[in-house]
């Protein structure tokens, strides 16, 4: 055994040699090591053996703690007690590695089956939490099932207390060695990192969280294919929100790669590992880490990540000898990825593994990223970079007309005889201008981070059309097209079902200019059939304002003349494909205002499902006429989400689910085939939000909250790219929603937290720029609820009264507007009352629930077929029987309340829809009867 080195000195010696080189991989390690050591074999040696537990090494070793190691480091494996020994089913046979955590041996089956696994015995003995928290994990963590994941096969602890994992043993060598042995090429680089990327949001949507990514867990086999190990094994060994650095003999974290909030001791969350992904592609890139200096102690180290910036990684590939990528290639889009996955603020990362993955993908196939400005210029040169020939056509072409425009205005100053030409130069840009507005327009409007350029379009428009109007004289056919152009220049100001600038008063103007320029073309004698419909769109457009601001009967009044315009076409031009989408479109929207679930309406629901219903008959017709039409498919798409949506409104959920998973797998084809159009990104993220609620009724949680945080991924990252496009933040804000919902009902209140701090910011962005809004108003209260249960869930029960009260201040006002304002009021008094009855305050539990179900009894009554109603009061009453039961009992009321219950969920059980998570809570409330 080589003893360490005994005086101060040399223990100093040792501790800046480890310092410098305990960051470098093999080759770069030994050449620097044996310099450093300038000679001396003992001191070689002893560094050596520490380097083989560098997962283990402490901030500042003490010579103990040095000794102890080597002495690690000298134990044979014929030495090692525990090879030879049986645990579990498994007899190890051979010591494989040692690191931070644990000791890995290679293993075989001992009880007649041939298996040969690693087994992880961990550095920690089994206390009575260590072993709870085997018991809960264990089985989740056992059920990933994903190509780049190694299995964890079981779990234990051996006969003397030690802990153990029965791994997938993965015949490969670590990421690092991979990357210097292989030298890959950037494109496999970034290839094998998205596998890895994948394995992390695949475990992401099973609410599991690594919290330890680094180089060595992650393992290339011998085809190049990575497998991420230790899934889940940081938080076995740390517990809930543990962060311990250097817990004896283990820890829940490698500083290197920890994220700043974990060094702080804040909770941990999906966005931790994002974090992690980002210093691990960094090195991929550069050949260094991120904010290691040579030098550093594990101090310096951790100040760092939570106080120091990190340099472009194309700068630091520059100041290096030899980067694995030339500097030039990093820079801008992969330096913006790079830096946008590691920012010290989680809010301000990716979204979500998917976002960072759709960004290098992105960039591999030279499309826009997220994870920049997305200037005019930069979607040009990317849209040019994918379309050389088509780019080079349209610039001809584009030449050819600016040269018309430009000898048009030449020719309208000619002399009187060169007249009929000038018209026609002109007619050629009057028609160039309308291309951009009709076709450019809605190409840009499908952009992700196109709001600039369409703020501009917006401006720019107006001040067009204002030009045109004032000239426009008897000219009947430019009335005609100024109509046109100023509905398309309203729906890029406020149409609340497409992309837009939040602009809603400024799309009001633009649509009652344009109904202007419809009535003075046909005062002209200009009023066929195509002016028809363009009246048709622009009630229907009126109609979306007026329902977004909850007057829902001036609403409906528009979409019915809407509905009356179109109805008066001639048979031809309804069959034309662009009448017949928007006509579908219109009897969609107004379907949902007569009874959509979940939003104001009418409460109209079998009123709404006929309308749905001939939407869909109108698409299937045209589909049929032009089977070979991409837009019928997307329209079809439609029909299939509303189907989903009113079988949940009809509590049948099974139905619900299998008519949504139609309309996920139509809207997931199309977004793959048109990867730039943001608008079927939006679509996909509103489908997984309308599974939520189905897949809990049906008691699958787990994959409601997947779905939950997969919507919530979609729409943020779609929100980064264009971050005041209020039609994104609006979806944003939904998603937000349901997703601290199932996070508090999966027992993840503390990752709920800074999803509903960014919903409430999000709200009052939107309400600051439109004030006094109801629809914005409710969603910014709803806001709120979550809050309070958020805080309920962690017991702070002041916090969560105070959260609820709130809440309910915002809804008081709206009650009069809606049946869906005055049931959001409702919920609040219902969880006012459940917090004061959580905490202990009898009777204000009892006042309040009263008021509930007095208000959700009105509600029911008034509309006996919403379904949503009636399951509400149903919960309502479950838990006013509750407080009767509680402090003084009063047996007869909570007796009464119960039975109310049962007799609600009956109704479902009778029309054969009672879901089984409503089952469950029946069953539940029948328990607590008294006998009669």
């Amino acid at each position: 055994m080589s003893g360490p080195a005994q005086t101060p000195e040399a223990w100093a010696a040792l501790q800046r040699i480890l310092a410098e080189v305990v960051h470098l991989s093999e080759p770069a390690l030994s050449a620097r090591l044996t310099e450093l050591c300038g000679g001396d074999a003992a001191l070689h040696a002893q560094a050596l053996g520490l380097l083989a537990h560098r997962d283990a090494l402490p901030e500042r070793l003490s010579p103990a703690r040095i000794a102890a190691l080597l002495d690690e480091r000298d134990i044979g494996e014929t030495d090692d007690a525990w090879l030879g020994r049986r645990v579990g089913a498994f007899a190890l046979d051979a010591r494989l590695g040692r690191g931070g955590s644990g000791t890995v041996y290679r293993a075989r089956r001992t009880d007649g089956f041939e298996q040969v696994v690693a087994v992880k015995l961990l550095h920690h003995r089994a206390d009575a939490a260590l072993l709870r928290r085997f018991e809960r994990e264990r089985s989740i963590l056992a059920g990933l099932a994903h190509p780049h994941i190694a299995r964890l096969f079981d779990a234990g602890t051996a006969t003397d207390g030690t802990p153990y994992l029965v791994l997938e043993l993965v015949d490969g060598v670590t990421w690092d060695v991979w990357l210097t042995q292989r030298t890959p090429d950037l494109r496999t680089r970034l290839q094998r990192f998205i596998a890895v990327c994948e394995a992390v949001e695949y475990a992401h949507r099973r609410l599991l969280v690594h919290r330890d990514i680094k180089p060595a867990n992650i393992l290339v086999d011998a085809t190049g294919q990575p497998r991420l190990l230790d899934f889940g094994i940081a938080a076995l060994l740390g517990g809930e929100g543990e962060t311990t650095l250097t817990r004896e003999g283990g820890r829940a974290m490698t500083p290197a790669y920890a994220a700043p909030e974990q060094i702080r001791g804040e909770p941990v969350t999906t966005a931790t590992d994002v974090y992690a992904l980002g210093l691990v592609l960094y090195e991929t890139l550069t050949g260094r880490h991120a904010l290691r200096e040579p030098g550093d102690s594990d101090l310096a180290l951790m100040r760092a990540i939570t106080e120091r910036d990190a340099l472009r990684p194309s700068l630091r590939a520059a100041a290096a000898d030899a980067p694995p990528i030339p500097p030039q290639t990093l820079r801008g889009d992969l330096d913006n990825i790079v830096l946008a996955a590691i920012e010290k603020d989680p809010q301000r990362r990716y979204g979500s593994a998917r976002a960072l993955i759709d960004d290098l993908e992105a960039w591999l196939a030279g499309r826009p990223v997220s994870a920049r400005p997305h200037t005019p210029w930069y979607l040009l040169r990317k849209f040019a970079g994918r379309n050389r020939l088509a780019v080079a056509v349209a610039a001809v072409a584009a030449i050819g007309v600016l040269a018309a425009g430009a000898i048009a205005l030449w020719q309208a100053h000619a002399a009187g005889q060169a007249r009929a030409l000038a018209e026609r130069r002109f007619a050629q840009v009057r028609g160039f201008a309308g291309t951009v507005l009709f076709d450019y327009q809605e190409g840009i409007q499908k952009l992700a981070g196109s709001l600039p350029m369409q703020q501009r379009l917006v401006r720019d428009s107006l001040g067009f059309l204002e030009g045109l109007r004032a000239e426009a004289g008897d000219d009947r056919g430019l009335w005609a097209d100024l109509a046109a152009a100023y509905l398309k220049t309203g729906d890029l100001q406020g149409n609340p079902y497409l992309s837009n600038v939040g602009d809603f008063a400024g799309a009001a103007g633009s649509y009652a200019r344009a109904l202007e320029a419809l009535d003075r073309a046909a005062a002209l004698g200009d009023a066929g059939p195509s002016r028809q419909f363009v009246r048709a769109e622009l009630y229907a457009r009126q109609a979306h304002l007026a329902y977004q601001d909850t007057k829902l009967e001036p609403a409906r009044a528009l979409y019915e003349k809407s509905l009356a315009q179109y109805a008066a076409l001639p048979s031809d031009v309804r069959d034309d494909i662009e009448v017949t989408l928007e006509h579908a479109d219109t009897l969609d929207f107004y379907g949902d205002l007569l009874g959509r679930e979940g939003q104001a309406s009418l409460l109209d629901a079998e009123g709404a499902h006929a309308s749905y219903e001939r939407a869909r008959a109108l698409r299937a017709a045209a589909l049929a006429r032009s089977p070979d039409e991409p837009r019928l498919a997307y329209a079809m798409y439609k029909s299939e989400l509303r189907e989903g949506e009113y079988q949940a409104g009809r509590n049948d959920m099974r139905r619900a689910q299998a008519a949504l998973l139609v309309a996920l797998h139509t809207i997931e084809g199309l977004s793959a085939k048109n990867p730039d159009d943001a608008s079927m990104r939006r679509e996909v993220a509103l489908v997984y939000a309308r599974l939520v609620g189905v897949q809990d009724a049906l008691d699958d949680l787990d994959a409601s909250v997947a779905s939950a945080l997969k919507a919530l991924g979609i729409m943020e990252a779609m929100l980064a790219q264009a971050p005041d496009d209020d039609s994104i933040r609006q979806g944003v804000t939904a998603t937000q929603g349901w997703a601290a919902r199932q996070l508090i009902k999966a027992g993840r209140a503390a990752e709920a937290a800074p999803v509903i701090q960014r919903q409430i910011e999000a709200n009052e962005v939107r309400l600051r720029a439109a004030p006094g809004n109801p629809e914005i108003e409710y969603s910014l209260s709803l806001a709120y609820r979550r809050l309070g249960e958020q805080r309920a869930a962690g017991g702070d029960y002041a916090g969560a009264l105070a959260a609820h009260r709130r809440a309910l201040a915002l809804q008081q006002p709206l009650v009069a507007q809606s049946a869906e304002f005055a049931l959001g009021a409702a919920l609040s008094t219902f969880h006012i009352g459940s917090v004061a009855l959580a905490a202990g305050d009898v009777a204000a539990a009892r006042r309040e629930l009263d008021a509930a179900v007095a208000a959700l009894d009105a509600l029911v009554t008034a509309s006996p077929d919403a379904a949503s109603y009636r399951e509400y009061q149903a919960d309502a009453l479950a838990r006013q029987g509750d407080a009767w039961s509680a402090g003084r009992k009063d047996a007869a009321r909570a007796d009464a309340a119960y039975r109310r219950a049962l007799d609600a969920w009956d109704v479902f059980e009778r029309a054969g829809v009672l879901s089984p998570h409503s089952a469950g809570k029946r069953d539940a409330v029948r328990a607590r009867l008294v006998p009669r």
